[in-house]
């Protein structure tokens, strides 16, 4: 009979007060430490299914010990779980594989203990050096925002904290919650500034009879309207495969979807550049509405006496460096900002010194 599927979230949560918790009390009175679901994971997300059980996924968490304890209890802590979790917990083994080629682990059924689990026990320093590069005891500057891989900032932020007796990872967690406004404006000024370069590009494709062609460069615009939206509602931009479905519960998808869907999938491809058009506005509207600099009046023009409408987004992006209240940032050059979302396909949580590389320029 299978198993019936339950939210990773869910799961874990119930993992940690029904089985976890109790064995750390009984063992380690007085112990301070933090224990949740955060990190890699479509589980962490909420976004699982059963398609995720196949690895990495079942009666997991992360045990996050104080730097003086770590190195004192770690061992002693892992052979307390291996000796002492039950072999599985709602139906769900709590044993796995090792670490195959692909460095992925998955359940598999075992009878007797030791448990070769995966509750991970580490340190709030650790955590956040490994996911995004930060060294907790350093002050955070404009530098560090612009490195940080976004996909990092999500596995910081996102999951759920059961139990945080620390307050290490609450305040993190709150620390990177959001880019700072600043922050905010140059990496949507820099998307602005892609949609400028094409922006004329899908009627003069167009013109050329090139339905490919324009196609391509219209869902490019698509791709980059989308994450000013995440920005826009204070979101970090997570990679390609959450990507849509993460797009789908911001509050400005349902006002935008439907039009970006008719770019996308529309049959005569005269009418691209129309709702194209329809779309500008709409994001130009949301962006007015959030504050983010001074309101920006602009109507669809004719691309410098050529027959193509588009939106002068270099007026657009003006106002938003201009906005910018740090010296420093205003000057920074912002067509090098974000360029992890700029590259769709490349893992940057993996390759952080390129972003750094970039932010020191």
């Amino acid at each position: 009979m299978a198993i019936k599927f339950i939210k990773g979230l869910e799961l874990n949560k119930g993992f940690y007060f029904d089985v976890v918790k109790p064995i750390i009390d009984d063992n380690f009175v007085d112990l301070k430490y933090s224990a949740g679901l955060i990190g890699y994971g479509s589980d962490v997300l909420g976004f699982d299914t059963h398609i995720s059980m196949d690895h990495n996924w079942g009666p997991r968490l992360i045990i996050f010990l104080e730097d003086n304890c770590f190195l004192k209890f770690k061992d002693e802590i892992n052979k307390l779980f291996q000796d002492k979790l039950p072999v599985e917990y709602q139906g769900f083994s709590t044993n796995y594989t090792d670490k195959g080629s692909d460095f992925t682990q998955r359940m598999i059924s075992v009878e007797n203990r030791p448990i070769n689990h995966l509750i991970e026990i580490t340190t709030v320093r650790t955590f956040i050096m490994n996911t995004i590069g930060f060294d907790i005891d350093s002050k955070l500057t404009i530098y560090d925002w612009l490195s940080f891989p976004e996909q990092g900032l999500i596995e910081i932020t996102e999951g759920k904290i059961f139990y945080d007796s620390i307050g290490d990872v609450t305040y993190f967690r709150s620390e990177f919650m959001k880019f700072p406004v600043d922050i905010k404006r140059i990496k949507i000024a820099s998307l602005w500034k892609l949609i400028s370069n094409e922006v004329a590009f899908v009627g003069r494709s167009i013109d050329n009879n090139d339905e490919l062609g324009s196609r391509l460069i219209a869902s490019r615009i698509v791709n980059i309207m989308m994450k000013i939206c995440f920005y826009l509602e204070d979101k970090y931009i997570p990679y390609s495969k959450w990507f849509g479905v993460a797009f789908g519960k911001l509050s400005i998808s349902s006002d935008v979807s439907p039009v970006f869907h008719k770019i996308l999938a529309v049959e005569e491809i005269e009418k691209i550049e129309e709702y194209l058009c329809v779309a500008y506005k709409k994001l130009l509207d949301y962006q007015n509405a959030k504050g983010l600099c001074e309101f920006i009046d602009l109507d669809i023009e004719y691309y410098y006496g050529r027959p193509y409408k588009v939106i002068f987004a270099d007026k657009i992006i003006e106002a938003l460096i201009n906005a910018i209240e740090d010296d420093e940032l205003r000057q920074f050059n912002y067509e090098l900002v974000g360029i992890e979302q700029k590259i769709d396909g490349m893992d940057f949580t993996n390759n952080k010194e390129i972003l750094k590389l970039i932010a020191l320029k």
